[in-house]
């Protein structure tokens, strides 16, 4: 984030997928979401290998609402290969 906030700021969606940060001073801001077991994802980000995403403006006293941020279940391909 580009605010002014130095730490990253985390909130807990609710069970329909909805999170809220409030107080947060105008600026530019990244938005990513992370679970354990699935991919990183980044706002606006083109594809897994994205991690800077677009950056969301927050101007003074405004709310900034509908963003919409969907992540990946991970995954890993095991096997072997027989010659």
């Amino acid at each position: 984030a580009s605010g002014q906030i130095s730490m990253p700021r985390t909130a807990v969606t609710d069970d329909e997928g909805r999170f809220a940060f409030t107080g947060l001073a105008p600026g530019n801001y990244t938005l990513a979401g992370q679970k354990a077991a699935w991919v990183l994802a980044v706002y606006g980000a083109r594809g897994p290998n994205d991690s800077q995403g677009v950056p969301i403006a927050v101007a003074h006293g405004q709310k900034v609402d509908g963003l919409r941020l969907s992540i990946m279940r991970g995954a890993i391909v095991a096997g072997w290969l027989e010659i």
